[in-house]
């Protein structure tokens, strides 16, 4: 049998937000919490303080976690793992007063093996560092966001896992990964190409003969397809093992229309027992964008539109349930969303997987969001390792088309670290597009001309212009760049449900009075042009 345990350590946690004061010795195991406030994950300090309307008036510094954890000594022998989903935006992690780790990036999940520090058959002390502190800090210069209008919470801000294996097992040490890459190539009504890699860990102390099998079931739950192979694995190594196989006459994950979803289950073991295993999504489908037609999936014009969507909700700030998010998709698909934006980073792993079954399209993004830093290694590896760690933490997905790397960038000489990651995409995943969010008005910034996909955020009519000038934009914009797939991944004006004015006149973006009549005029103008001009192979509103 499959011998893995993942237990959720959300509940019962001590917490204390220490600001400015990083809170030295709070690692320590013999530490008084006992004042601390008690709290249950996701938790972020900032669930009330970002909600007065004052940019940047919310608590930004350090704030402690820590959490008393009995673990069996039935356990004694397999491996240990914690994992988090995140943590905003800078993590250092104790287990009993020893760093284990430390992660730059408020997004995406991480992983450490502590297995040599934990006390089987008693108690074990888990200790978390959380910091979000200003990007005016030299601490958190190399990090991204820099900056950005959204709010950069602090804390614990998705669940926290202890992963528990036996020693030959499938390693969630690549990137927070799942340690499974399902690839589907040559995709067609008719045929698939698949290819299942898998990362097995032997971390035994001695060498191991490892089968690894990959069982292909379809929706429901029909084995389709067995592949098997039979490798020896050296004592403390960790080896990449690939399967392949041809799906004869796929049925094609198709977007809403018919979200289609195998699932594949990876088993490693010895000795014909099964010691681990993981199951993944896998959705076979193929796409394309046209510079004159815009979208394409399996070969039919699909019209993307939708909006861009914040991981928050008043009075929890980050700390949403996978009930909230399942609401908000549910009113996405009620307002007829065929595409989703989820910005300026990394979502909830059950983000994804909603979007997977209800048939979304999606494009998700790294927080590179207005400008970053020239000529910093540290910078530049942040930027890369939070793109792995979207691309491995979320590749079978089949929910997610486009890579985006950037949103409304303006510092001078970006186009060399977008080109690199550019690069780092495609080899990371050659499968998918590359994309952006581009506002440079005069369309000239070199960085722009770099990724598959192009796409703007634009407003004319709110700040400032008129929406009529949407229409002139988009032809224009088509006509200097004729062979690039051109999108839209925001527009929008803003509206409050207590203000009405007919006929309404322009507001503004500053002023007290907003109107929803002059949203519904904007939005009316903006779609009526949108509808005539299918190269725009997105439509995204903000927010």
């Amino acid at each position: 049998r499959a011998d893995r345990a993942d237990i959720l350590l959300n509940d019962q946690w001590r917490f204390s937000y220490y600001g400015k004061n990083s809170g030295a010795g709070a690692e320590a195991v013999s530490f008084n919490d006992s004042s601390w406030s008690i709290v249950d994950l996701p938790h972020t300090w900032n669930a009330l303080d970002t909600q007065d309307g004052i940019k940047g008036n919310y608590a930004r510094g350090f704030g402690w976690y820590r959490k008393h954890c009995a673990i069996g000594s039935e356990y004694a022998g397999k491996r240990v793992y914690l994992f988090f989903e995140a943590v905003g935006k800078k993590a250092h992690v104790y287990c009993n007063g020893i760093l284990v780790g430390h992660h730059l990036g408020g997004y995406a999940a991480f992983c450490y093996d502590i297995t040599d520090r934990i006390h089987f058959g008693s108690d074990n002390v888990i200790a978390v560092r959380a910091d979000n502190a200003n990007t005016s800090s030299v601490s958190s210069l190399n990090i991204i966001p820099h900056s950005g209008d959204f709010n950069q919470y602090g804390g614990i801000c998705r669940p926290v896992h202890l992963i528990i294996t036996d020693p030959v097992h499938i390693t969630p040490l690549d990137y927070a990964s799942p340690g499974v890459y399902l690839t589907a190539s040559s995709v067609s009504h008719s045929s698939a190409d698949l290819e299942v890699k898998a990362l097995v860990r032997n971390a035994d102390t001695q060498s191991r003969s490892v089968t690894i099998r990959a069982k292909i079931y379809d929706a429901s739950d029909v084995l389709v397809d067995t592949l098997q192979t039979t490798q020896t694995l050296s004592a403390d190594d960790t080896q990449a093992v690939v399967l392949n196989t041809v799906i004869s006459n796929p049925h094609l994950w198709n977007g809403r229309a018919d979200p289609y979803l195998y699932n594949v289950i990876v088993e490693a073991g010895t000795d014909e027992a099964t010691t681990d295993s993981v199951k993944q999504p896998l959705g076979f489908r193929y796409f394309s964008v046209d510079p004159e037609l815009g979208f394409f999936l399996n070969g039919r014009y699909l019209d993307l539109h939708g909006v861009a969507i914040h991981e928050d909700r008043r009075d929890k700030g980050r700390a949403i349930s996978d009930a909230d998010r399942q609401q908000d998709i549910e009113l996405m698909l009620e307002m007829g969303c065929t595409w989703m934006r989820p910005s300026h980073y990394q979502h909830a792993k059950k983000f994804y997987e909603l979007c997977d079954q209800s048939g979304l399209v999606l494009s998700t993004e790294i927080p590179i969001v207005n400008g970053i830093t020239i000529g910093s290694a540290d910078f530049d590896n942040n930027c890369n390792d939070q793109l792995r760690e979207l691309i491995r933490q979320n590749y079978n997905h089949p929910s997610i088309f486009f890579w985006l790397l950037y949103n409304e960038l303006t510092t001078s000489g970006s186009e060399v670290l977008i080109g690199q990651l550019n690069t780092l995409a495609h080899n990371e995943d050659p499968t998918r597009l590359t994309t952006c969010a581009h506002n440079n008005v005069s369309d000239t910034a070199v960085w722009s001309y770099i990724t598959d996909t192009l796409a703007y955020n634009r407003y004319m009519g709110w700040y400032g212009s008129s929406p009529d000038g949407f229409a002139l934009w988009a032809d224009a914009i088509h006509a200097l760049r004729p062979t690039v797939g051109i999108g839209v991944t925001e527009y929008g004006a803003g509206a409050n449900t207590a203000h009405h004015e007919t006929p309404p006149t322009y507001p503004g973006p500053t002023s007290w009075w907003h109107p929803e009549e002059y949203q519904s005029y904007y939005h009316e103008v903006y779609w009526k042009a949108m509808k005539k001009r299918p190269f725009l192979w997105c439509k995204t509103i903000w927010n």
